[in-house]
């Protein structure tokens, strides 16, 4: 862990590091544990786009429309519905490293240090609302091969669930299994949010009553 700590120091990173006393004590006491809720600003300080800018440049790659006049979050998500549900799931994954793919995990510091985290048992789950798959490569990086790692929208890894752009399309909401492990993350642990401002309602609406019923903090 120390190399990583060597690297220059980042937004998360830093974040981490604050968290790192509180981290010990929770996995030397048990449950509850700890679940890390992660949006996009994560990985908008290695330079990727977040998901309203995101959905800007897909909505261009599929039907040229390069921008809509002072669009929100949802109008741009009514806008792409049609057009993503209609496509292959290759081609969707395609787009989406085509905006993704140039950042990769090994060269993010932060994503290092969760994943160095995850791998010492520190931390139970983390909950990603993110395409991207900067944690899965920073924990191969770690030489951690099954990190428990949930992507409410999906990935664009091939080995990930289908990418979606509306949350109602999402495992997470359709899946009974899915949803009620959700719940019982965000329930039964304390729950740290890094890079998620909650404009997003629809996940909001999801995530934080499953949360306001539990018994652990909110970071």
């Amino acid at each position: 862990m120390d190399s990583i700590l060597d690297h220059h120091s980042s937004r998360l990173q830093q974040s981490l590091n604050l968290l790192a006393g509180f981290l010990h004590h929770t996995k030397s006491n048990g449950r509850p544990g700890v679940v890390f809720l992660l949006g996009a600003g994560c990985s908008m300080q290695y330079g990727l786009p977040g998901f309203h800018e995101l959905l800007s440049r897909v909505c261009y790659d599929l039907h040229g429309k390069k921008e809509l006049e002072n669009p929100n979050l949802d109008t741009l998500r009514r806008e792409l519905d049609y057009y993503w549900k209609n496509e292959e799931v290759d081609r969707k994954r395609a787009i989406l490293r085509k905006h993704l793919g140039y950042v990769k995990g090994r060269d993010c510091p932060g994503y290092r240090r969760l994943a160095n985290l995850m791998k010492e048992g520190m931390v139970h789950a983390t909950i990603t609302m993110n395409f991207d798959s900067l944690l899965e490569e920073a924990c191969e990086c770690e030489g951690f091969s099954s990190p428990p790692i949930h992507k409410i929208h999906g990935s664009l890894r091939e080995d990930g669930e289908e990418p979606v752009i509306s949350i109602e399309e999402s495992e997470f909401y359709l899946k009974p299994k899915a949803k009620r492990l959700l719940k019982e993350l965000l329930l039964q642990n304390h729950v740290v949010v890094l890079g998620y401002s909650g404009i997003d309602t629809k996940i909001t609406s999801i995530c934080l009553p499953a949360y306001s019923a539990g018994s652990g903090s909110l970071w």
